[in-house]
């Protein structure tokens, strides 16, 4: 696969509209899978520039990631062709652009599908920003389709910066990105060169969350609220677990000054160790996915995402339904209703609760298996 074959999404501007574009060759990974109507593909987002494509390069040494491309690169990592869970990388760059794309494609691009951003036409004033703009794109439409969300703090400005960015997340209002689960949001992990002997994982993680909680209060504050209600601890903990399936600091090995050959097998060892930790995180939150009955199949995952896709373009502040967007192409008939009554009507009383219901449930849903019902 080329480079260019990765690209998925991108920004255009011309003198009247910002475009989101969303590039159709990228899905042509997803046409490698053997069985796409069966395989359920997790999703990693890598969010840098200079260390994020560094860590890519160490992490998945065949997939040759090169950097500066500011865009959303989609790849598919090796050997996963097979694999029930195949493993897809979102390589982000999108907020490295000071301004969108005014020459990368027009709207006479066969292959790429320009989703206008209506919203923004209500808001734009002097220009847009590119920047504002990817990381509305990072949390309102690649989240709800990722497993794990790394971000990468040297590229991003430190764990300051970082702490900022996930506090108007949380803060936020309109955040809420998706009707999926609570419990199958992605997990944050906050990638940083921290070269103390050793890194105490714990401690640097419970240090992030207080500067996190410091920035959400102000954050909280500057909305308006009063002093005295300025966001509590136990608040801040709810709200945590209401945005993300869980947050870790996570240091970066170091590859500077290793000359002997057994400080390079302990680099190797530790960037291993690593990507397993890294695997094993998105495998936790696609295995929630997968009890919840949203680990969707490749062919959906493609289907779901261009309707995110067309949903971002027109409404940022509407959580994006997958079960709305399930039933665009198969609406309920109006005569649903009474189809519903004659149903009931060849149903024992005894079985309403716990055959009916369900089995109606799941035909308005699509989800194919009914509770106690499953064929798997």
């Amino acid at each position: 696969m080329s480079q260019s074959d990765s690209l998925w999404i991108d920004l255009y501007a011309n003198l009247a509209n910002v475009f989101l574009n969303e590039h159709y060759c990228s899905y042509n990974i997803l046409n490698q899978l053997h069985f796409p109507d069966e395989q359920d593909p997790q999703m990693i987002m890598l969010i840098g520039s200079a260390s994020k494509t560094k860590a890519i390069r160490r992490l998945e040494p065949s997939l040759n990631s090169n950097g500066n491309h500011n865009k959303i690169h989609l790849r598919l990592a090796p050997g996963n062709t097979k694999v029930r869970s195949p493993i897809l990388l979102a390589d982000c760059e999108l907020h490295n652009d000071l301004l969108p794309s005014k020459s990368l494609c027009t709207p006479s691009v066969p292959s790429v599908e320009h989703h206008p951003l209506l919203w923004h036409q209500k808001v734009r004033t002097e220009g847009p920003d590119a920047n504002k703009l990817a990381y509305l794109v990072y949390a309102k439409l690649m989240c709800p389709f990722s497993t794990i969300v790394c971000l990468f703090a040297d590229d991003l400005g430190g764990t300051a910066a970082v702490a900022n960015l996930l506090a108007s997340w949380l803060i936020n209002s309109t955040y809420r990105s998706s009707d999926l689960p609570i419990s199958t949001y992605p997990r944050i992990l906050v990638l940083k060169a921290d070269h103390r002997t050793p890194f105490n994982e714990e401690k640097a993680t419970l240090e992030f969350m207080k500067e996190l909680a410091e920035e959400a209060k102000i954050r909280n504050r500057n909305l308006g609220q009063e002093p005295n209600e300025r966001l509590p601890h136990h608040n801040f903990d709810a709200l945590l677990r209401q945005y993300f399936g869980g947050l870790r600091i996570l240091t970066l090995p170091n590859n500077a000054a290793v000359q002997e050959e057994s400080e390079i097998l302990k680099l190797e060892n530790l960037w291993e160790s690593l990507r397993a930790r890294i695997l094993q995180g998105s495998q936790r939150i696609q295995d929630r996915r997968r009890k919840a009955q949203v680990a969707f199949s490749a062919t959906h995952f493609k289907a779901f995402f261009h309707l995110a896709c067309t949903h971002f373009a027109g409404d940022i502040i509407t959580p994006f339904s997958f079960l709305k967007a399930s039933r665009l192409a198969n609406p309920i008939p109006q005569d649903f209703a009474s189809h519903i009554s004659n149903f009931l009507t060849k149903i024992k009383p005894s079985l309403v609760d716990s055959f009916a219901i369900p089995f109606i449930a799941s035909a308005m849903t699509l989800d194919s298996y009914p509770p106690g019902m499953h064929s798997k």
